[in-house]
């Protein structure tokens, strides 16, 4: 099965002109506040409608952009939203019974089904409680088994990790991991955290301004990200320049001297561990060397981002331990150092 969005719309100051296929995997779709990610899901669940272009399921038009449209109810499109939508005065077993209910199934087959899909993701135990007495991730748990036991074609979640806790949301990432990989049609999951999208989606792909700008998996963006959002994702320094006999001089300013035999307009990735900071001008084979300021230090498990400014704005991985030894702190002066062998060129 395979889904085809190749059209868009203009809604206000937002435009989409989106091109994305998902077969029977699990795509993410990450990018910037206000890039079109869930206006694209509404897209698909069909509460919304193409100004041109089209969206195929297999052989069936849902939407041409003009007079063909096929309505949510008859997409088998289960669509989540950050807010479960559970509804409060119904318990857990008749909330998740009533898509089958709502598709002509009688009461006793909807409870048999709807049971089942509790006792499968491991909430049996909730089916008599109301939505009021359960946590955020309970109530999200409850909310994907209600869209499951319809047998939906297409399953959509928009920011399924929203508002709830770091534990519950480790619990609800591999409830979500089971159901992904059992699901037979194409899944897409909009979220803001690289770690989710890491985690659980065969194919990332990156929108922004209404575009998907590029497609693949965590290392094909690692590789070679088209954008510095892209680079962000991924954790890499995202420079543009124009490299002629071995140096690179950058659109934003300043020089660095490269190892790749490339001419011409190129990206650049430099990874954070490869970017050295001293407080003396270091010896050695570091081809390029600056002085410069720290911004920041943002400690994280394991080791610290250090952000330098210009002229060439960084951020370096070291220990902690070498922040400590090195006493780094937001305005602190510092030597730069980056071996040309370490800096990736892409040509554009």
């Amino acid at each position: 099965m395979t889904l085809h969005l190749e059209g868009g719309l203009a809604r206000g100051t937002l435009a989409i002109d989106m091109d994305l296929a998902v077969g029977r995997e699990t795509v993410a779709l990450v990018g910037p506040n206000g890039a079109g990610k869930s206006t694209t899901l509404k897209l698909i669940a069909g509460l919304l409608r193409l100004d041109r272009g089209s969206l195929r399921c297999d052989d069936d038009v849902w939407d041409d952009g003009a007079g063909r449209f096929t309505v949510s109810e008859d997409r088998r499109v289960a669509w989540l939203p950050q807010d479960p939508l559970l509804f409060p005065h119904l318990d857990v077993l008749s909330n998740v019974a009533f898509g089958p209910r709502s598709r002509g199934a009688s009461r006793t087959d909807a409870s048999q089904l709807a049971t089942a899909m509790l006792e499968r993701l491991d909430l049996g135990r909730f089916a008599a409680r109301k939505p009021e007495t359960l946590s955020g991730g309970e109530a999200r748990k409850v909310a994907i088994a209600r869209a499951l036991v319809t047998r939906p074609r297409v399953l959509l979640l928009d920011e399924p990790f929203a508002g709830i806790d770091v534990s519950a949301a480790v619990d609800l990432r591999k409830e979500l991991a089971s159901c992904f990989a059992d699901f037979d049609g194409p899944v897409i999951l909009v979220t803001h955290a690289a770690v989710d999208a890491f985690m659980l989606a065969d194919r990332i792909a990156v929108v922004e301004c209404g575009r998907r700008v590029q497609i693949g998996t965590a290392e094909a963006l690692g590789a070679a990200p088209a954008t510095r959002y892209v680079a962000d994702l991924v954790g890499l320094n995202f420079l543009r320049g124009r490299v002629h006999d071995g140096l690179l001089t950058l659109d934003d300013g300043g020089t660095l001297v490269v190892a790749h035999p490339v001419e011409g307009p190129v990206t650049a990735t430099i990874h954070p561990r490869a970017v050295s900071l001293h407080l003396s001008r270091p010896d050695g084979s570091p081809r390029n060397v600056w002085s410069t300021t720290v911004t920041s230090v943002e400690p994280s498990p394991g080791s610290a981002r250090v952000r330098v400014e210009g002229p060439i704005p960084l951020v370096a991985e070291i220990t902690h331990a070498a922040v400590r030894t090195l006493s780094l702190r937001p305005g602190s002066a510092v030597f730069v150092a980056v071996k040309a062998t370490e800096i990736t060129l892409t040509p554009v």
